[in-house]
């Protein structure tokens, strides 16, 4: 038996135990390794398991929500964005000033880049030419419609050159305006002319965007700038001619540059129906102007009534805001199939955050359904409720409020809020579309007031004074009264002592503010601030 022993002399000696093992000896041993690749194991279980049911979840909630949205009438077919194919005989884009940018827009890429600089050039002539002259590189509209008052012909050649530290001294303003009008005869003149005889046939613009591209958001548009050019070179002919009294030739002019505009129609973009109400309003200009220094005889008048008479621009506002719902849809299926375009979009700077990154790196697959369906609520439950389908006029103030609302619920919170509550697309894309109705609403308010004050003028050439009240005009000068596009209400008429009136909308407000008119030249303030207001200065001498 190995019992302690003890010799005489020496204390009892125990038996030596195994030194412990360390603890990096311990960490590195068999059991705890076996528990961190189970752990890990586990781990990536659950982690395919979460993707798989959000991927499942949320096909099943979009394959129900999108089969819901197609019973009540709303499609994501692409195809049904774009109107019916003009034939080529009656498209303006199909002349031969515009080939390149229609070959761009056929291939969505400008192919054609001599031909392509050679109009891009050909657009630019008249301001390279003012320059040269030494009145400024660009011309800048002082008056306008809005703001009652005639154009001031020395500001508009005046803007100072890059050369030059002033502005070259002020021309008398009939030389101003000759001036203008030779430098477009002898730049786009002659093209001007050309569009001018053409349109008559050929009254729509379609440059046939191909939005079959794989890649949606690079469809590209080089059409809008370059038609921006024509229109406002058109309407400050018109405005110079009727200037100089050559009123036949601004006459033609402003129906020239109303046509023009109103050519885009077929434009299945928000831009594009933003770009064409701006380029309506800048033709408004020559035709208020007309208008004012009483130029025209009844007939024509009634000629450019009729252009504008009809047009709703409310149900046009709607049907963009409906192709964006479906073209947006396109978007998130293909940033579906095609992740690694979000990631190079977010990752592709320095300035993203680490913490974006790694979100776009790990989002889910099913999330996109879900983002889907919320981007598609904004439009069905949220937005399209509050235009009207039946109706010339829009609850402005109800619809602002509503937006801005929604707009506030989805700018709130941070990144895991606005990803967990499945709304980063819809936090991108939809702040762009709040100002369409209130534009669309304004102008629509533009061009009533329009066809209200040629139905006035007829009036007024037919019977020596203006009437008393709107109710004079029908039947005989228009069918049917415009309404406010605000309120639905009648337009407010005023006529004052000295035989001129005052027409106007209540503006975004809805309250009558008395013709109020705030900061023509600032758009945003009259546009939000100002009632919507159509007059004429009291003493021709300021025309």
């Amino acid at each position: 038996m190995n019992e302690p022993t003890q010799t005489s002399g020496q204390p009892l000696q125990q038996p030596e135990t195994p030194p412990k093992p360390g603890f990096c000896r311990h960490l590195f041993s068999l059991r705890p390794l076996k528990f961190c690749f189970v752990a890990a194991v586990a781990l990536a279980v659950l982690v395919v398991l979460f993707y798989n049911e959000e991927k499942f979840r949320g096909y099943l909630a979009w394959k129900n929500y999108r089969q819901k949205l197609e019973r009540i009438g709303y499609g994501f077919d692409v195809k049904s964005v774009q109107y019916p194919p003009t034939p080529p005989e009656k498209n303006l884009a199909y002349l031969p000033i515009f080939a390149p940018i229609l070959d761009a827009t056929h291939k969505n890429k400008i192919s054609d880049n001599a031909g392509y600089e050679e109009l891009h050039k050909k657009l630019r002539a008249p301001y390279e030419m003012m320059e040269k002259l030494g009145h400024g590189e660009k011309w800048k509209v002082a008056g306008n419609w809005r703001s009652s008052r005639a154009p001031d012909w020395n500001t508009k050649i005046s803007v100072k050159n890059r050369n030059q530290e002033t502005p070259k001294q002020h021309l008398p303003p009939e030389k101003a305006a000759e001036m203008l009008l030779d430098v477009i005869r002898q730049t786009l003149g002659p093209d001007l002319d050309v569009l001018r005889e053409e349109i008559k046939s050929r009254p729509v613009c379609d440059f046939e965007v191909n939005l079959e591209s794989p890649e949606p958001f690079s469809v590209i548009l080089p059409y809008l700038s370059e038609f921006k050019s024509l229109v406002v070179a058109a309407a400050i002919r018109a405005e110079a001619e009727l200037f100089l009294r050559q009123s036949d030739g601004g006459w033609r002019d402003t129906k020239f540059a109303l046509q023009l505009a109103d050519s885009l129609k077929k434009d299945p973009f928000i831009i594009g129906f933003l770009v064409q109400i701006a380029l309506r309003e800048t033709s408004l200009n020559p035709l208020w102007y007309g208008l004012a220094t009483r130029q025209w005889n009844e007939a024509q008048i009634a000629e450019l009534q009729a252009l504008l008479e009809g047009q709703n621009h409310l149900q046009a506002a709607y049907r963009v805001l409906n192709n964006e719902r479906i073209l947006g849809n396109c978007t998130l299926e293909y940033l579906e199939k095609n992740p690694q375009m979000m990631r190079s979009h977010m990752e592709g700077t320095d300035e993203a955050p680490f913490a974006k990154r790694v979100a776009v790196c790990m989002f889910p697959k099913g999330w996109f359904y879900l983002e889907k369906i919320n981007y598609q609520r904004f439009f069905v439950e949220k937005l399209f409720p509050l235009i009207p389908t039946n109706r010339p006029w829009i609850d402005l103030k109800q619809y602002n409020e509503q937006h801005a609302q929604y707009e506030k619920q989805l700018s709130s919170g941070g990144l895991i809020r606005t990803a967990f509550g499945h709304n980063i697309f819809s936090r991108l894309l939809l702040p762009a579309f709040g100002n369409v109705m209130l534009k669309a609403a304004r102008h629509q308010a533009s061009v009533n007031l329009a066809v209200t004050a040629c139905a006035l003028e007829r009036y007024r050439i037919a019977n020596g004074k203006y009437p008393q009240q709107l109710q004079d005009l029908t039947p005989r000068y228009i069918a049917r009264l415009p309404v406010d596009p605000v309120n639905g209400k009648p337009l407010i008429y005023r006529l004052n002592d000295d035989g001129s009136f005052i027409l106007y909308s209540v503006g975004p407000n809805g309250v009558d503010d008395g013709g109020l008119v705030v900061s023509p030249e600032d758009s945003r303030k009259w546009d939000l601030e100002s009632d919507w207001v159509w007059k004429y200065p009291s003493a021709q001498t300021n025309l």
